[in-house]
């Protein structure tokens, strides 16, 4: 029998080294946080790193299922619930992938104000990216002036319509959405056993686990020492002009009724 490479890199493996749930987005709504709150719990193992499997073609075609399993958690045991988070899955149109790999895969999705995520993503590109120094106007507007629903920082905030995109290959009892507005601002713990009951684990966060920390501004993990996120996340926002977030915000005011309609639908 001739085993093709696609065969040896994504069948000749246990499939108990590939998570069983993802984080799949939003980005810059708390996925990190969520994480890391996880990565708490004695039977969940977390991927170190941001994997972006999925959604590349190089380790998606080449690297296959092995390489995928291989950028999980070393130390994990056979026993633990593997996971990951990548919060570009989002909006890049890959539930297709996700579902052909494991069709039973628990999806976490966290959703925050739409204009805030803007703003925070705009913050932390002048932050990081020294190429840019335009403003965020530039970004976000098209030739007429109206919001441009296809920049790179607009599009991933279109939550109706990437969220109809997964529900087309994952039933909604698969799906968590977690309100990221109050994630980090309110102690955790019910969120988390939420999360519990959903990933099928047991009963394990209590109060005890989570300090609030008053310079960061959110909950931190309280267990031998508080552990909080590094210095980059939960950074001061950029300002921007009244006009333009004006714009964002009745540009998106359609939009969040279309998530709460879908969601509605979708129970």
């Amino acid at each position: 029998m001739f085993l093709t490479i696609e065969y040896y890199q994504n069948y000749l493996l246990d499939r108990n080294k590939l998570p069983s749930a993802i984080i799949v987005g939003v980005k810059k709504a708390g996925t990190r946080a969520l994480l890391n709150y996880l990565n708490e719990h004695p039977q969940i193992s977390a991927a170190p790193q941001e994997v972006a499997f999925f959604n590349k073609e190089v380790p998606y075609w080449i690297g296959g299922y092995r390489w995928y399993a291989s950028r999980m958690d070393p130390k994990a045991s056979d026993t633990d619930l593997r996971i990951e988070k990548t919060p570009n899955y989002f909006h890049d149109r890959i539930a297709r992938r996700i579902r052909k790999m494991n069709p039973n895969m628990k999806l976490i999705i966290i959703f925050r104000d739409p204009v805030k995520r803007i703003i925070s993503d705009y913050s932390q590109l002048i932050a990081y990216d020294w190429r840019y120094d335009g403003s965020l106007e530039r970004l976000i507007l098209d030739r007429k002036g109206g919001i441009d629903r296809f920049s790179p920082l607009v599009y991933p905030s279109l939550y109706a319509y990437h969220l109809s995109h997964w529900l087309q290959y994952f039933p909604p009892g698969q799906i968590f959405l977690v309100d990221g507005d109050k994630l980090g601002k309110t102690p955790p713990t019910d969120l988390l056993r939420s999360l519990e009951e959903f990933l099928g684990v047991e009963s394990h966060f209590h109060e005890g686990n989570f300090k609030f920390v008053e310079s960061k501004g959110f909950y931190c993990i309280n267990s031998t020492s508080v552990k909080c996120l590094t210095a980059g996340k939960g950074r001061r926002h950029a300002s921007i002009d009244k006009e333009t977030q004006q714009k964002l915000t009745d540009f998106f005011g359609p939009e969040n009724e279309k998530i709460i309609q879908t969601n509605r639908n979708s129970v």
